[in-house]
């Protein structure tokens, strides 16, 4: 596990896809405004297909994300790698992206919003880290391609590793969001802050299951010097 530790500490997280806990109500995004937006649509977002969601801009997926079900989760990452199947592959980098597909259609349960436990943690990670080695190791694949396959559901447009964000607004915190408790963006057993500039921290923040992996991964502290 300390191996794989070390591989990933220099990787940011895939932070767009987040929620925040309450007790009372449901809440799907940190943003009053997107979470008012979701649950105002709440019927139409729970009929989205990725085709919908790909035309979102990043905080709209962000709480669409959380406001999907387990079945629309597993959906968007399956039609992530469909998506993917259009770039020009070799017939051993296709047999490895169909591990990935084949370890998400055996792991469709672990899309819900339930945290893994220590035993399913480990079983994701040994999977991601063998993944990933391979990748580069044996398919010459630089080091920002496998990360942009596995944390995060957005189109991959090339073999560099390049992903296609949407942002149609700066993104500006309101008086609740100031003063309400932050987001976690980061995992502080794999420090995923690298290329953010810092390290990950325990904080006062909600945690989430949404860092890393498939978005698999708990977030349970905060990027330093992190902004968001």
């Amino acid at each position: 596990m300390k191996k794989i530790q070390k591989l990933l500490a220099w990787m940011t997280i895939s932070t767009a896809l987040f929620s925040c806990e309450a007790e009372d109500t449901q809440v799907y995004s940190c943003d009053p405004t997107m979470n008012r937006w979701a649950h105002q649509n709440l019927t139409d977002i729970r009929t989205m297909d990725r085709r919908d969601w790909i035309k979102l801009d990043e905080d709209h997926k962000s709480a669409a994300y959380v406001a999907f079900t387990q079945e629309q989760r597993t959906d968007l990452w399956l039609g992530k790698i469909e998506q993917m199947l259009k770039l020009d592959w070799t017939t051993e980098e296709l047999e490895h992206i169909f591990l990935l597909r084949d370890f998400i259609v055996s792991h469709q349960n672990w899309f819900n919003d339930e945290i893994l436990n220590e035993e399913q943690e480990n079983e994701l990670l040994l999977f991601a880290y063998q993944w990933v080695e391979y990748g580069k190791n044996e398919l010459g694949w630089n080091d920002t391609l496998p990360y942009a396959i596995i944390t995060t559901p957005n189109d991959l447009m090339d073999k560099e590793g390049n992903v296609e964000y949407i942002y149609n607004r700066k993104r500006t915190l309101s008086r609740s969001e100031a003063t309400s408790k932050k987001k976690c963006n980061c995992h502080r057993t794999i420090d995923t802050c690298g290329l953010q500039g810092g390290t990950c921290d325990q904080a006062n923040c909600e945690e989430v299951k949404s860092c890393f992996i498939l978005n698999m991964l708990t977030c349970n502290g905060r990027c330093s010097g992190v902004l968001y």
